[in-house]
C-alpha cells in the first residue's frame, strides 16, 4: 500500500510539475527502492516521519537529495515546491526567519506560564510590532523542537500565544519566521506562487487515488508582474527577481519564461512517467586490467590485482552477492558474466580463482569497452537492481581505439543507476589520473590510488577496502606489523600455515599454551608472539558484519573470531562464513552480529623464524540506516582540495567527528578536521598541500543519539503547536571511506609507455 500511495502522488507530482514550468519539465522515469544502498545517488528520499527538507541548487550533486515526508502521499505540491529549492535554488515566497538564543540567566515573573521567552538580543532589525503573528520554533532540552505563535515582542522578551513544554529559559536556541501570507498574486489567489505553498494548496490526493482539486488551485511560480510587491520574502532578499526570472536565467538550468502570467491549466503534451521498482540486491563488475604495462616491476601490479579479484570472488559467493569479472587489454574477455554467487560451490569459486592466476599481461589499453562490458553484465543479469557498481583497474592510459575516450562510459552508467569505482596503479605520465577521478565523480562512485605500483600488499588492501565499502561501510583498516618470531613458543600449536580451517587447533588451546586465560590477556602479548589483534565496533542494527585480514610479505595468518561477550566463534559455526586464499587472506562473514566490540586475532603458525610482515585487518558492516557519502573537488591547478562528507543515520545526521587523513607518499600522515557550520549535515575541510597524488580515507564517528541535521526546515513548514525531536537516536558506529585525489598539474599521460606486451 505505501508504495502505492508514493507512486500515485509522484505521478500527481509530475502532472503538476508540466503546468508550473509550461509545458517544459516532468518527470521521465522514477525509480523507486527501498534499500539505502543507493541514497547517494538518489534525487528523494522518502522518509518515515512527516519531516522534510531539502538543499539549495543541488540537482545531480552526490549526497545532496530532497527528503519527503509522509504527508506528502496526501500534498503531492509539495514535491514542487521542494524542487524549486534544489533544482533552482528558489526562496520561500511565504516566510522569512531569523535565529536567536536564549538568555537562560533571565528573570522571569513566576506567572509566566511557559510562555515568555527571555533574548539575548532584542534588536534583530525588525520591529516589535511585528513579530505578532509570527511563528517561534524553540528547541528544548530533550532535543524537541515545538512550533508556537507569537502574541507579542517587547525588547527582550517574546510572549506565545500558548505554553511550552517547558520553562523556556532551559531551551537553546530559537528561530522565528514570519508567514508573510499570499504575497505573489494580484487580485485573484490563482495566481499565488508555488513557493508560497506545499502540501494540499493545488489539491488532496485521497487514498483510493482520487483527486480534489484545492477551491483556488496553487499550480504555478511567480513572474515579474505578481511577484512579491514589498519585497521581504527570502526568494526576493536572495535573488532580488521573481522565481520565474530566476528558473529563466538559471546558469545551468534555464527554462523558458512566460510572456506574462503563466496559464493556471496543464498544457498539451504531457505523458505520465514510467514507474519503476528496484528487485534484489545490488550488482556488481570487476573490470580489472591485464594490458602489457601490468608487467612492469617485476608483474606486482597484475598479481595485485589477481589477489583482489580473488577475494571479490570468494567474498561475493560468502555475502551472496551478483558479480561479474572482465579482463581487458585492447581487446575485453568476459572471465566470469554476471553471476548469482550464492549459487556457485566451493569448487566452482575455486576454478574462478585458478583462471584468474593464469591471466597474462599483453597489449593495449582499451578501458572504455571493458566498463561498456561490466554494464552490459550488469544490465543483462537483471533489471532494476537496487544498484550497480563497477570498480575499474588500471595501471596505464586509455589508447584503444583511436580517437575513443573512457568518459564515454560515464553518460550509460548515469542512465542505468551504476557507479563507476576508480583505482589507479602507479603515478605520473604512466597513469591517467584526472580521467579516473572525472570517471568515479560523475557516477557517484570513489576514485584511489595506489601510487607505488610495485606494492602488491597495497593493490590487494585497497581492492578490499572498496569491496567492504561498496556493500555496507568500512568500519576499520588498521594496519599492524607481525613481529619476527621472538618468543614463539614453539612446537605448541601446527606449524602447516595450509591447514584447513577444520583441522586447526581452538584459540583457547593456543591462548593455553601462550598462558593467556582472556581474550583481554592476549592483547598484551602482541609483540612477543606472532600474532596481531584487533577490536572491531559492530553497532545495533547491523544486518550483516565481515571481518579480513590481509598479509603481505610471505606471512600467513590464521584468523580467529571472538565475539562481544569473548566467546571465539568456531569454524564449524553455521551461521559464519569462512573463507581463505593462502599467503593472502582470510575473512569470516557473520549475519546478523551481536552489537559490541569484536577482536580479529591473526595466530602466524609454524617454529620457523620469519622476517617481520605486514598484516591488515578491514571490516566491513552492512547497516542500511547508515550511509557515509564523501565529494571530493579536486583543482587542475595548485590549490586547496575540498573535501566534503554526509553521513546518515535514515536522515542527515549533525553532531559528529569527521576527519579526513592522507598520506602524501611520504613518512607521516596530514589530518584535517571536517566542520558542518556553514550548513548543517555537510561536512567541510580543505587539504593544502603541494602537487602530487594522494590517498587515504574519510573517517566519521557518530557518539549515539546525533541530532539531525535541518529540523529547522521541517518544522519551518509544519504547523503551529506542532512537536517534533531533533535527536536521531542514532547507536553509536564508525565508518571510514577510502579515497584518492590529485593536486596540481601532473605530467601528461604518455600512451607510448602502455605499449608493451
Amino acid at each position: 500500500m505505501e508504495r502505492t500511495l508514493w507512486r500515485r502522488s509522484f505521478f500527481k507530482a509530475s502532472e503538476l510539475l508540466w503546468a508550473a514550468t509550461e509545458g517544459q519539465l516532468s518527470f521521465g522515469s522514477i525509480f523507486f527502492t527501498d534499500n539505502a544502498q543507493s541514497l547517494e545517488m538518489a534525487d528523494f528520499i522518502l522518509s518515515e516521519t512527516d519531516r522534510g527538507y531539502t538543499t539549495s541548487d543541488t540537482f545531480g550533486v552526490i549526497n545532496r537529495n530532497i527528503t519527503l515526508g509522509q504527508y506528502v502521499k496526501r500534498g503531492p505540491l509539495t514535491t514542487i515546491h521542494e524542487l524549486g529549492h534544489h533544482l533552482w535554488g528558489l526562496g520561500e515566497e511565504y516566510a522569512r526567519s531569523l535565529g536567536g538564543k536564549i538568555n537562560q540567566s533571565a528573570s522571569l515573573p513566576a506567572t509566566h506560564g511557559n510562555r515568555i521567552i527571555p533574548l539575548t538580543l532584542s534588536n534583530w532589525g525588525v520591529a516589535d510590532s511585528t513579530f505578532a503573528g509570527a511563528d517561534v520554533v524553540y528547541r528544548n532540552t530533550a532535543g524537541g523542537i515545538e512550533t508556537q505563535t507569537i502574541a507579542t515582542k517587547s525588547g527582550l522578551r517574546i510572549t506565545l500565544n500558548a505554553p511550552l513544554s517547558e520553562d523556556p529559559r532551559l531551551g537553546t536556541s530559537i528561530t522565528v519566521q514570519w508567514v508573510i501570507g499570499v504575497e505573489c498574486t494580484t487580485t485573484v489567489p490563482s495566481h499565488a506562487c508555488v513557493m508560497e505553498h506545499s502540501r494540499t494548496a493545488a489539491g488532496t490526493l485521497n487514498p483510493d487515488g482520487t483527486w480534489t482539486p484545492a477551491a483556488n488551485p496553487i499550480t504555478e511560480f511567480c513572474d515579474d508582474i505578481n511577484h512579491d510587491p514589498d519585497q521581504d520574502t527570502d526568494q526576493h532578499q536572495r535573488w532580488a527577481k521573481s522565481c520565474w526570472a530566476r528558473i529563466s536565467t538559471h546558469p545551468t538550468r534555464a527554462f523558458l519564461a512566460p510572456g506574462g502570467h503563466p496559464g493556471t491549466g496543464t498544457p498539451a503534451g504531457y505523458l505520465p512517467p514510467t514507474w519503476i521498482e528496484a528487485q534484489g540486491d545490488i550488482q556488481l563488475a570487476l573490470v580489472l586490467d591485464h594490458s602489457g604495462s601490468m608487467s612492469l616491476n617485476g608483474g606486482t601490479r597484475l598479481t595485485g590485482v589477481k589477489n583482489g579479484a580473488k577475494y571479490w570472488a570468494k567474498a561475493a559467493q560468502a555475502n551472496k552477492q551478483a558479480l561479474s569479472i572482465i579482463w581487458y587489454n585492447h581487446a575485453v574477455d568476459v572471465l566470469v558474466p554476471e553471476t548469482d554467487f550464492a549459487t556457485l560451490s566451493d569448487s566452482d569459486v575455486d576454478q574462478i580463482v585458478a583462471t584468474i592466476q593464469g591471466q597474462v599481461p599483453i597489449g593495449l589499453t582499451n578501458i572504455r569497452d571493458g566498463l561498456f562490458e561490466g554494464l552490459n553484465q550488469m544490465v543483462g543479469y537483471a533489471a532494476d537492481p537496487p544498484a550497480r557498481a563497477a570498480i575499474l583497474l588500471t595501471d596505464g592510459v586509455h589508447n584503444t581505439p583511436p580517437g575513443s575516450s573512457m568518459l564515454e562510459a560515464i553518460a550509460p552508467y548515469r542512465k542505468d543507476n551504476a557507479s563507476i569505482y576508480t583505482l589507479g596503479l602507479g603515478s605520473g605520465s604512466t597513469l591517467d589520473i584526472s580521467g579516473l577521478e572525472r570517471l568515479a565523480k560523475d557516477t557517484g562512485g570513489l576514485s584511489g590510488a595506489v601510487a607505488d605500483g610495485t606494492d602488491e600488499f597495497a593493490i590487494r588492501t585497497e581492492m578490499i577496502k572498496f569491496f567492504q565499502h561498496i556493500l555496507g561501510g568500512l568500519v576499520l583498516a588498521d594496519v599492524r606489523r607481525l613481529f619476527a618470531q621472538y618468543g614463539h613458543p614453539g612446537g605448541l600449536w601446527p606449524s602447516d600455515p595450509e591447514l584447513p580451517f577444520a583441522n586447526r587447533p581452538p584459540l583457547a588451546d593456543i591462548m593455553g599454551s601462550l598462558g593467556a586465560a582472556t581474550p583481554d590477556d592476549l592483547q598484551t602479548m602482541v609483540g612477543d608472539t606472532l600474532m596481531g589483534i584487533d577490536e572491531v565496533p559492530v553497532e545495533l542494527g547491523s544486518t550483516t558484519a565481515m571481518f579480513t585480514s590481509a598479509f603481505g610479505d610471505g606471512v600467513h595468518a590464521w584468523l580467529y573470531l571472538i565475539d562481544p561477550d569473548g566467546n571465539e566463534i568456531r569454524y564449524d559455526d553455521p551461521s559464519v562464513i569462512f573463507g581463505r586464499e593462502f599467503r593472502s587472506f582470510e575473512f569470516a562473514s557473520v549475519d546478523g552480529p551481536r552489537p559490541g566490540i569484536w577482536r580479529v586475532v591473526n595466530i602466524v603458525p609454524g617454529n620457523d623464524k620469519i622476517h617481520a610482515g605486514r598484516q591488515q585487518t578491514l571490516a566491513g558492516i552492512g547497516d542500511d540506516k547508515v550511509r557515509v557519502g564523501v565529494e571530493l573537488s579536486s583543482p587542475d591547478r595548485p590549490g586547496p582540495v575540498r573535501v566534503a562528507v554526509v553521513t546518515r543515520y535514515e536522515e542527515v545526521l549533525t553532531g559528529l567527528g569527521v576527519a579526513a587523513i592522507v598520506e602524501p607518499g611520504k613518512p607521516g600522515m596530514r589530518r584535517i578536521e571536517l566542520s558542518d557550520a556553514d550548513e548543517p549535515g555537510v561536512y567541510v575541510g580543505y587539504f593544502d598541500l603541494p602537487d602530487g597524488q594522494y590517498s587515504g580515507h574519510v573517517e566519521v564517528t557518530a557518539s549515539g543519539a546525533n541530532g539531525f541535521a535541518d529540523v529547522d526546515h521541517s518544522m519551518l513548514h509544519g504547523e503551529p503547536g506542532a512537536t517534533d525531536t531533533w535527536v536521531a537516536n542514532n547507536p553509536p558506529f564508525v565508518r571510514m571511506v577510502p579515497i584518492g585525489f590529485t593536486i596540481g598539474r601532473l605530467p601528461k599521460p604518455n600512451p607510448e609507455e602502455e605499449n608493451r606486451g
